[in-house]
């Protein structure tokens, strides 16, 4: 009996040590556990901070996209439209030269024109204009502006001379989404006077799946702009619209003239166009006349008429009206 009690005493015992047993963690290896949990979250954390940032220097590898585009656009007074190959290719034809010197061997120039290699215009393209899958064909209106040769399989155009103009970038925002949303200004003029301000958005570049880098991190999602009459007369003085007119004029240049035009345009008592296409259709010596044109020719330039509906070039039985507009200097009437 006495050898019973003993034995379930000690059972007893070694059954309550077992359920009261606690593990014993030394006071610095909790420390230490702690401290790796924190700076998982930490790195966790700033990845995340990493991913609502832009790098700087992807944005500053857009600069000359948005120097090609912020010229094209005030030039040319248009709204970014990738779709249109009219605007397509005219942009392109602005990158293939402002652009193009830095592929190397890529690049030629020819006389007074420049090379692209073709494989570097469709890279060009596809930053410009990404919902655009395929080059289109150039249109007839701008094959003298640029265009294809299958010898050496590049895309060729004029050298461009742009003057003195720059662009900056004042500020970039990531949005939510993924997506950049960018303020780039353009200057141009000898003071490199700020004529107009531009909001561009941007996505990331597909191509960044591919195993090579491509050598811009965003493409153009689309672009606005707003050009003040200020900036505009700021950027170019009416002497310089008058030699524009007066070179149209005097080459018989109607695509030149298209361009220069307010619509809807009166062309004659009998004529009203409402754009550059049904310009386009008019014959050349309906709108430009001899006498129109030997008139024009013989005006000085620097010596403008200022009339209350702004300003004309040549006299009082042949000239031409121009006023400022919201899209820039603008012809306004004839008289041929």
């Amino acid at each position: 009996m006495g050898i019973l009690l003993i034995a379930t005493l000690f059972c007893w015992s070694c059954s309550n040590s077992t359920e009261t047993e606690e593990v014993f963690v030394p006071l610095e290896d909790e420390k230490t556990e702690q401290t790796e949990v924190a700076k998982i979250q930490e790195n966790i954390q700033n990845e995340i901070e990493a991913e609502e940032e832009v790098n700087e220097e992807d944005m500053d590898a857009m600069l000359p996209v948005f120097s090609v585009i912020n010229a094209y656009l005030c030039e040319n007074q248009g709204e970014y439209d990738g779709e249109n190959p009219d605007f397509y290719w005219g942009a392109l034809s602005y990158a293939i030269s402002g652009i193009g010197p830095n592929y190397g061997e890529l690049y030629g120039i020819k006389g007074e024109d420049v090379r692209l290699h073709r494989m570097v215009v469709e890279e060009l393209a596809s930053i410009f204009f990404p919902n655009v899958l395929e080059l289109p064909k150039i249109p007839s209106s701008l094959k003298k502006q640029v265009w294809y040769n299958s010898n050496d399989d590049s895309y060729y155009c004029k050298v461009g001379e742009p003057g003195e103009v720059k662009t900056e970038i004042a500020s970039y925002e990531k949005n939510d989404d993924g997506s950049v949303t960018v303020l780039a200004s353009y200057q141009a003029g000898d003071t490199l006077e700020e004529i107009a301000s531009f909001l561009y958005l941007l996505r990331e570049n597909p191509a960044l799946d591919k195993a090579v880098k491509p050598d811009f991190h965003y493409t153009i999602d689309s672009v606005s702009y707003e050009l003040s009459k200020d900036r505009v007369s700021q950027g170019e003085s009416p002497e310089d619209f008058a030699a524009k007119v007066q070179s149209a004029i005097t080459l018989r240049d109607m695509e030149m003239l298209s361009l220069l035009i307010q619509y809807p345009f009166k062309v004659d008592e009998n004529t009203m166009i409402d754009n550059e296409k049904e310009f386009m259709e008019l014959e050349q010596t309906i709108v430009v006349t001899e006498e129109l044109a030997r008139e024009i020719q013989d005006t000085d330039t620097s010596q403008l008429l200022e009339i209350e509906q702004g300003y004309m070039i040549g006299e009082e039985q042949y000239n031409i009206w121009f006023a400022l507009t919201e899209e820039g200097y603008k012809i306004t009437g004839m008289n041929k």
